[in-house]
């Protein structure tokens, strides 16, 4: 295994970091995207039940 430059180390790190960073960034807005479902899906559910109750 050959030694890597610190440039090359360098390099390395910051694509490294930038995946990572794009990574949670992915996640996070998946999370969101769900979280936000769920909730209209909750506010639809109480809706609908809301309005059988009022029949």
């Amino acid at each position: 295994m050959r030694h890597l430059l610190p440039k090359e180390i360098k390099e390395n790190y910051y694509t490294g970091r930038n995946e990572y960073i794009g990574y949670f960034i992915v996640i996070g807005l998946k999370t969101k995207f769900q979280m936000e479902n769920s909730l209209q899906a909750a506010a639809h559910v109480l809706h609908t039940s809301a309005q059988s109750l009022q029949c």
